[in-house]
């Protein structure tokens, strides 16, 4: 509630009064925009929704451990060079 601007990214838009009001964590006057983002959470899990993706953060915590040429190219790959959200999940494999 002390940001200046806040953007949920959300896997999926639901009508407003759908949800229970308990398990809503940041009250609607303090949210300046919604973004309907699947997968928005990978390669970490969304509850309910999918799992981690063990293989692919043991990827990236390897090129970020051997730094240098490693971190820069996995960078490349999947940040700089994907372009979209939608990009990188289709240059990791993910089946959506």
């Amino acid at each position: 509630m002390a940001a200046r601007f806040t953007v949920v990214l959300a896997e999926e838009v639901v009508p407003a009064g759908s949800l229970d009001p308990d398990s809503v964590t940041i009250p609607g006057p303090f949210v300046d925009a919604v973004c309907h983002v699947p997968h928005g959470a990978w390669p970490t899990a969304a509850r309910g929704r999918y799992d981690y993706d063990r293989d692919h953060l043991e990827r990236y915590m390897a090129a970020g451990q051997a730094g240098g040429e490693a971190y820069a190219g996995y960078l490349d790959e999947f940040v700089h060079g994907a372009g979209s959200h939608e990009r990188f999940l289709e240059l990791a494999g993910v089946a959506r």
